[in-house]
């Protein structure tokens, strides 16, 4: 089945898992069509710091593109 957004992030243990959380939560929220859920969880991913990894410049990227819409 599928965790609620607090039941994977309470199973998060180190930072890097909270930033790749918040990436994915972030990407599943935007399929989902929820855009503003999905730009903070972008944030919480990017201000996580965690800026060697794709995922950091994906959800710049995704913050950018939503900022101009």
């Amino acid at each position: 089945g599928e965790l609620s957004h607090e039941q994977a992030l309470t199973k998060c243990k180190t930072d890097e898992e909270r930033f790749f959380a918040h990436y994915y939560l972030g990407a599943k929220s935007l399929v989902d069509g929820r855009v503003a859920e999905a730009e903070e969880w972008f944030k919480k991913c990017v201000a996580n710091g965690q800026n060697w990894t794709q995922e950091f410049d994906l959800a710049r990227w995704h913050l950018e593109r939503l900022a101009s819409q």
